[in-house]
């Protein structure tokens, strides 16, 4: 969204900026035409990731959850990769 009102700089991508409440995807008339690609890509990016890596450890015992109706999900995942030797 390019919202001045609700996004200070809303023409710049800012990694640290505060989430606010999206619709992502969408859904029903208003669902992305790219919303395919992107999990394509998500995917192809996974796997890329996976296929390099022997395993991950979970860094802290708290997350901070969303507390979103629509998805549940910690905020951040801090994980500690394991590279193959």
């Amino acid at each position: 969204m390019r919202d001045e009102s609700r996004f200070p700089q809303a023409d710049r991508f800012l990694l640290e900026r505060e989430s606010q409440s999206t619709l992502a995807f969408g859904h029903g008339p208003h669902y992305c035409l790219g919303a395919m690609l992107a999990r394509m890509e998500a995917r192809l990016g996974l796997e890329a990731l996976f296929s390099r890596i022997r395993g991950f450890s979970l860094q802290r015992e708290d997350l901070d959850w969303s507390q979103s109706i629509i998805a549940r999900g910690p905020r951040t995942l801090p994980l500690r990769l394991e590279p193959i030797p």
